[in-house]
Formats: C-alpha cells, structure tokens, sequence
C-alpha cells in the first residue's frame, strides 16, 4: 500500500472550493432576486435548485438551456426572456423558474469572475515608476500599485500617498526590474562604464 500523492487532495481541496464559491454565489443572487421580487419566491427558489443541481447550460449566443425539475430527460430553451416552458405563460411578466434558474447562474458568473479579478489586483504588488497629472495639471513623479481601489501613487516629493485614476497615471518601468538591472550596471562598473566602455 501506498500513500497518496497530495495532488489529489491539492485538486479536490481546491474543486471543493470552486463550489462552495459558486454555491454563494447562487444563494447571494437568489436573495438579491427574493428581495426584487418578493411575490414570486417558490419559482425563483425552484430556479435556485436547478440551478445549484447544474441543471443550467449557458450557451455561447447568449441562450440558455435548463432542465426541467420534474424530468431530466426535458430540456427548455432561455432565450431573450423567453422560455419554451409550459409555466412560462402563466408566471408574472413570463419569469418561470427556468428563466430564474438561467439568470442566477448568469449573475453567479458575474460575481465570481469580479472577485477574480478583484483577488488578481490584490495580489499583484508589483511597484512601477510611475508619472501622475493632478487635476490643477501639475505633473508629479513616484510610483504607483495596483490596489483593488485603483492605482496608490506615492510622490517622490513627499505628499501623502493618494489613489489615482487610470487615465491621470503614465507608468514607466516595474521598480524591482529597474533597481535589478542598476544594481547589475553597478557591479560591472556603472552607466558610464557601460556607455564608454571605460571602467571608473
């Protein structure tokens, strides 16, 4: 007998998780949904089931196809808020479970890929050099990191660090690269060095 690679473990820890994630996701926009639509609570939890049971297909063009609760074996077609369900011309502004089920599987997606990126943001701590116009027009230079807020713009001048929009931001070179290669240049001499072939 042989003791099991931790792979396995690794990956089904982190599938584990993937659901869970997708789990909340579910349930948050579910109860977004109960709130917006306080009188149709059954099919937007009916919704919930299927979708929870991965019985939503998102498909490319935008549609979606759903199983039925009551029939695996029956598939309807979510299209441009249209449903080809029995229920779906008795429920209120045609919103049967299936539509529920396709659109909280759609605003799950959505909420899981932010906090992606929201995550990516965070953990990328990379510092740039970095050239900031204030709003007066005045031009200040620094560095800049990425933070889930926006870009943090630390001046060379001394002011108070401040976050700053995209657009008000000219990056130069990622610091740690930068500082890299000048501690190389130094080591074979320094800039002059290397410019006139000279060592100092």
């Amino acid at each position: 007998m042989s003791i099991p690679e931790t792979t396995g473990t690794v990956e089904y820890t982190e599938k584990l998780r993937q659901a869970l994630q997708r789990d909340c996701a579910l349930r948050q926009a579910a109860q977004q949904a109960r709130t917006r639509y306080a009188g149709e609570v059954k099919r937007i939890d009916k919704g919930l089931v299927i979708a929870l049971n991965g019985g939503v297909t998102l498909l490319p063009n935008g549609t979606a196809q759903v199983r039925s609760a009551s029939d695996a074996e029956i598939v309807y077609h979510v299209a441009a808020g249209t449903c080809d369900c029995p229920d779906y011309s008795r429920a209120p502004d045609g919103r049967c479970k299936h539509r529920y089920a396709a659109c909280l599987v759609r605003k799950a997606q959505k909420a899981l890929a932010e906090q992606a990126r929201l995550a990516a943001l965070a953990a990328d701590t990379r510092r740039y050099y970095a050239s900031y116009s204030d709003p007066a027009g005045i031009t200040h230079v620094g560095t800049v990191v990425r933070t889930p807020s926006g870009w943090l713009f630390v001046g060379d001048d001394g002011e108070e660090p401040l976050y700053v929009a995209d657009a008000a931001v000219a990056l130069g070179g990622q610091c740690a690269l930068a500082e890299d290669k000048r501690g190389k240049d130094e080591a074979r001499g320094g800039l002059v060095a290397l410019i006139t072939g000279y060592a100092n």
